[in-house]
């Protein structure tokens, strides 16, 4: 049996689909190209007006294994990162305070405060933007039939994720 066509991600498509995530979407990816569908969460697509994306899960389900789907990263897994950017891009006092916006009740809102006053916004950005395009480069690189453009080579990935985290 033949392989499908590849398709090759730039790193312009990448990034494209990372702002996704950053908006707490979940992106539906065509393995072979074509549109990339969002959809919010589903525990917010509940609350959402369910006709406004009636077209985007009927063109989902209508061929499921024709999408890749990427969901944004949990509450924990952006608390970690905001740990993260204090302790690896921070020193002394500015370290400190942002790692003790991290103890207090809503850590996010407390965090987002103090990156913005401490004037440390754009490197909060680019490191969050960093993260998301981990998170889309990682599930299309583990995709089979998925060229990678950024990697200089063609590659096909593992054939599912489970196996790929059992190898690890």
């Amino acid at each position: 049996m033949a392989e499908p066509p590849k398709k090759t991600w730039t790193p312009a498509e990448i990034a494209g689909i990372a702002s996704h995530l950053d908006l707490g979407m979940s992106v539906f990816v065509p393995v072979n190209g074509g549109e990339i569908y969002r959809l919010p969460r589903e525990q917010d697509l509940l609350d959402a007006d369910e006709d406004s994306y009636r077209f985007v899960i009927e063109a989902i389900l209508e061929r499921p294994n024709a999408y890749i789907q990427i969901d944004p990263p949990e509450s924990r897994e952006q608390y970690i990162w905001m740990r993260d950017f204090a302790e690896e891009k921070l020193k002394g006092r500015a370290q400190d305070r942002l790692l003790d916006t991290l103890s207090r009740k809503q850590p996010f809102a407390h965090f987002k405060d103090a990156v913005i006053n401490m004037g440390i916004i754009k490197e909060w950005d680019a490191f969050t933007t960093s993260k998301y395009i981990e998170i889309v480069t990682e599930a299309l690189k583990y995709h089979p039939f998925v060229q990678h453009a950024w990697l200089g080579k063609q590659e096909v990935g593992a054939s599912n994720f489970t196996n790929h985290e059992e190898e690890e």
